[in-house]
């Protein structure tokens, strides 16, 4: 009988031990989810000093998300001294708890060789285990492979493929990606207005080209886009806008208001105001084109056709324009106009 009650109290201190160990993990694990949630507020306000110590708390207490952001800061060298082989110590730590950034960012560590021996294999192996959870960036960089034939053989059909479910996740090199497949008709048929669709989203997803001929792809197929500015003034530019000139300087101008539309067909409508009322004026051509922020302007006017052209920037709703103009006795000045959107 005694030894029955004595295994019996052993068992209930070892499960009343394992209750408590249990108690404490979670408890460890509550501090270290803590401890990041504050170092992540530093983060985003790139205090990246104060961020680091609490990050190594945090990871020490084996926090997945904590690992993954101190990997990171080794990385780029920020808050800490720049040290490859610490990053992928710690993006491998995340990597084995499954955390999907740290395991796309390992991948590309084994891709570049930084940190770590050089491996595509090891590369894809670690893009493919984020790229399984989502992580739009990891199948960026599957589709960038399967496009290039990197570590892999060539196949445009698949690098389409992640292209699109990268930019389904909303990843802005992905969603241009897919545009240029439509651009050059590699995996997917050949589509210049799909292309032009497609770099538009990239844009507005805040896509900068990353060489020349990204961005002389973007201004074959939108001669509105501004590579120095990265706005669209092809679009930034539509709807209709009212204003007045601000040259000290003025051309055939009282000092009156004016308005115009712009549409997308590259037509423009002017309006005279009679009264309250704005009246379309009656030119029989009124068309637009843009070349990055270079604004011409053609229409009608007493049987001859006028042609002009701007230096535009736009700013939200306010549009300035400026030009170079010459007097009867040749000499230049500058004149401009305000517009302000017109929100009907």
């Amino acid at each position: 009988m005694k030894k029955v009650v004595s295994i019996f109290l052993a068992l209930a201190l070892a499960l009343s031990l394992a209750i408590c160990g249990i108690a404490a993990a979670e408890d460890h694990a509550q501090d270290a989810a803590a401890l990041t949630e504050q170092a992540k507020a530093n983060l985003d306000a790139e205090d990246y000093e104060t961020a680091f110590p609490i990050l190594r708390a945090a990871a020490d207490l084996g926090d997945a998300k904590a690992q993954y952001y101190l990997g990171f800061l080794y990385d780029m060298g920020k808050g800490v001294e720049q040290d490859y082989e610490e990053a992928v110590n710690y993006y491998r730590l995340a990597a084995d708890q499954g955390d999907a950034a740290a395991q796309c960012n390992l991948g590309f560590c084994y891709y570049d060789g930084r940190g770590v021996a050089q491996d595509y294999d090891m590369a894809q192996k670690y893009y493919h285990l984020a790229a399984d959870q989502g992580d739009e960036v990891a199948l960026y960089n599957l589709g960038s492979n399967c496009f290039f034939g990197t570590g892999m053989e060539q196949d445009y059909g698949e690098a389409y493929r992640y292209f699109c479910l990268s930019a389904e996740g909303g990843y802005p090199a992905g969603i241009f990606a897919v545009g240029e497949c439509y651009y050059l008709g590699t995996g997917v048929e050949k589509d210049l207005e799909a292309a032009a669709e497609w770099y538009r989203k990239a844009l507005d997803a805040g896509f900068a080209p990353r060489d020349e001929e990204e961005a002389e792809h973007i201004r074959e197929l939108i001669p509105g886009w501004d590579a120095e500015s990265a706005i669209d003034y092809s679009k930034a530019i539509l709807g209709t806008w009212e204003g007045h000139s601000t040259s000290e300087i003025t051309v055939n101008d009282d000092g009156r208001d004016h308005r115009w539309e712009y549409r997308e067909d590259g037509t423009f409508l002017y309006y005279n105001k009679e009264g309250d009322e704005w009246v379309p004026a009656d030119d029989e051509v009124s068309v637009y084109t843009l070349e990055g922020s270079l604004l011409t302007t053609t229409w009608a006017e007493s049987d001859q056709e006028i042609t002009e052209s701007w230096e535009i920037t736009i700013d939200g709703d306010t549009m300035t324009w400026t030009a170079q103009r010459e007097d009867g006795n040749g000499n230049t000045f500058t004149v401009s106009f305000e517009l302000t959107r017109v929100k009907e």
